[in-house]
């Protein structure tokens, strides 16, 4: 399984929670470009990842992020990180089906200033997934075991970096796992 694929896999499982309406991909803190985010937000960020001589077993460490925003005065603070373990330990489990083992993570609660005063959970997760991969063309999006993933479409919010180095942000119909 490739990184891309890994992502993929890790996006599409966030776009089956109902709380998650915005992924920001590869920096949680583009979130501060985006003055009308729309919340709950699902990003990730990557970390070291580790592979083999004979590329048996890849291992990919990502932090995950589940991000709200909170109501004056903060007060359903403990319900936005409630509802970030769960999203984060959903996400998890649906890449596990999808060939991407972790054995354990821990969620660490936050409040944070982005645009608005929000809260939320991060957790770093090491996947062990096959190795043997080569460009995901090759695979057209087919995850180990030779079962095909069926999509359905969401609309998401998605924040990108165009060529000129400024963020924007954008509607885009994605697909997530059935």
């Amino acid at each position: 399984m490739t990184l891309l694929e890994c992502v993929r896999v890790l996006e599409a499982a966030a776009l089956e929670q109902p709380a998650v309406r915005t992924i920001v991909p590869n920096d949680v803190f583009r979130l501060n470009a985006m003055p009308d985010a729309r919340y709950g937000v699902f990003a990730w960020t990557q970390d070291r990842h580790t592979d083999t001589l004979d590329g048996d077993l890849v291992r990919y460490r990502f932090t995950l992020f589940y991000v709200d925003r909170l109501s004056p005065g903060g007060r359903n603070e403990l319900e936005v990180q409630s509802t970030g373990v769960s999203v984060v330990g959903n996400i998890v489990r649906r890449a596990a089906e999808s060939g991407m083992e972790a054995e354990q993570w821990e969620c660490q609660p936050f409040t944070q200033r982005f645009m608005d005063e929000c809260a939320g959970v991060f957790a770093t997760v090491e996947f062990s997934a096959p190795g043997g991969g080569g460009c995901a063309e090759e695979y057209g999006g087919e995850p180990p075991g030779g079962e095909y993933f069926r999509f359905k479409k969401k609309t998401v919010w998605l924040s990108r970096t165009n060529p000129s180095g400024e963020n924007t942000v954008e509607s885009n119909t994605d697909w997530r796992i059935e």
